[in-house]
């Protein structure tokens, strides 16, 4: 499945600043140069305080950046998923794919109850009811078993 746009930019975000907090990092070691009035060892220690004030600065920076990313690519996601079985779109949150009663929830496939007709007269219902399987947590929709859970109201 291609990635999209939005989980590229987040991932270019993270390696960068990476990179970016890397080199802050890397820049404090060694012996600094240009110190003045200070000593060599109050210079080194001045740099590491700056580098290690910079790192966290880069760091918050990161975060914010990913937060702000992460809900753009949270956002914008397709309202859309594909079925595993006949490879149809599908929205989110049904239980069935409408096309080949594909269960993604896990449920039973359609031919769960090999022995059970559906709309046959092994389980007479009352009228403007559904068919119930033989378990009682299915329900025929005409095409499909469905999770009594996603009944119509």
């Amino acid at each position: 499945m291609p990635r999209r746009k939005a989980t590229w930019a987040l991932l270019i975000w993270t390696v960068l600043m990476a990179l970016w907090i890397a080199g802050g990092i890397s820049s404090a070691s060694g012996d600094a140069t240009n110190c003045g009035s200070l000593s060599q060892d109050a210079c080194n220690a001045a740099r590491g305080v700056g580098a290690g004030i910079g790192v966290i600065a880069l760091f918050i920076l990161w975060f914010l950046g990913f937060v702000v990313l992460g809900l753009i690519a949270l956002l914008t996601r397709p309202p859309r998923r594909l079925c595993p079985s006949c490879g149809n779109e599908a929205r989110k949150g049904i239980t069935a794919c409408k096309t080949c009663g594909f269960f993604f929830g896990g449920g039973p496939p359609a031919n769960a109850y090999p022995g059970f007709q559906p709309g046959g007269s092994s389980m007479p219902t009352p009228a403007g009811q559904p068919q119930l399987s033989p378990d009682g947590m299915h329900y025929w929709d005409g095409q499909a078993w469905q999770p009594v859970a996603s009944l119509p109201a």
